[in-house]
């Protein structure tokens, strides 16, 4: 930290609230730029997330990207709705 500058701390929540998977954290920055930047970052994966979540597809987001952890033996249709279904939640959250 610079001397005479604000401390700036926020509470982060990487996933919904209600749920004991979601990542609590503490960001402490003395830039109100980087606090909003993350802010940008942090909103359209989780949007996303969101969405796939109502349809029924289990993702996992950090930042703008998905993350997808389907069985590991799948068939081709499975693979196939898993990517319709991503692509549903992009295009309702753009």
């Amino acid at each position: 930290m610079h001397n005479n500058s604000a401390l700036i701390c926020r509470f982060l929540s990487l996933g919904p609230t209600n749920s004991v998977f979601t990542i609590l954290g503490l960001q402490c920055t003395d830039s109100w730029y980087v606090a909003h930047s993350e802010d940008l970052l942090y909103r359209p994966g989780y949007e996303v997330f969101r969405q796939c979540f109502e349809d029924g597809l289990l993702a996992r987001a950090s930042g703008d990207t998905i993350a997808l952890s389907p069985a590991l033996i799948i068939e081709r249709e499975h693979i196939d709705a898993i990517i319709e279904r991503l692509a549903d939640a992009i295009r309702k959250t753009a």
